[in-house]
């Protein structure tokens, strides 16, 4: 699979095709063994990679996104034939308990990754009329301690959770697309891969597929 992904990246970034954004604006297919796709699959869940962002790391292209977050606690789509990795869903983390886990969990990995840079940019994470993160837990309703001293405020539901998160990613320099995939995982059980589409290539015989990584909207 990497080889074939190699092939196509190097085809596409360094001869001639257009480079990197040729390779971010193309609605690409590729021809997949059922092997091959799962371990694409896995590959993006573990560590938050794009189907794109595979074929540019194969190509030999520097990681766009200044952290990447470990992933690999989410619970695993179902990946056993061609039809469930087409259909396969997140499923939602309904009760307040997981979200929170999952929330404080990304908030420590990126106080660990870089304490002084998340730490200035927690300090400017406000609502209207409540702060969402402080080293006060008297401040904040529902606080949790996450890291180095600083408290999160968890009285919040999923899609709140979402929005503070994908607010903080982006203040801390991250991609709109990273942060976005990112701040859904308080809401979900697994991670939901952007542009890519399995379709069947063939009917009996051999099963393939063909993914398309299709051009970001």
């Amino acid at each position: 699979m990497y080889r074939k992904l190699k092939s196509l990246a190097l085809s596409l970034t360094r001869g001639g095709g257009g480079g990197t954004s040729e390779v971010m604006r193309r609605n690409l297919t590729i021809e997949l063994s059922l092997e091959e796709a799962v371990r694409i699959v896995k590959l993006c869940e573990s560590e938050g990679l794009s189907p794109r962002e595979v074929l540019l790391r194969a190509g030999g292209e520097p990681d766009r996104e200044p952290y990447r977050s470990k992933l690999k606690q989410l619970v695993p789509r179902d990946v056993s034939t061609w039809e469930a990795i087409a259909s396969s869903k997140p499923h939602p983390l309904g009760y307040r308990s997981g979200q929170n886990r999952a929330y404080l969990n990304l908030l420590r990995q990126l106080l660990a990754w870089n304490e002084p840079r998340v730490s200035e940019a927690l300090q400017h994470m406000q609502g209207r009329s409540r702060s969402y993160f402080s080293k006060d837990r008297t401040e904040l309703a529902q606080s949790k301690l996450i890291e180095a001293g600083w408290y999160a405020c968890t009285k919040l539901n999923g899609e709140q959770k979402q929005k503070i998160l994908c607010g903080l990613l982006r203040r801390l320099g991250f991609s709109e697309g990273y942060s976005l995939m990112i701040s859904q995982i308080p809401c979900d059980r697994g991670l939901r891969i952007p542009d890519l589409v399995f379709r069947q290539a063939q009917q009996g015989g051999p099963r393939s597929s063909r993914a398309q990584c299709q051009p970001p909207h």
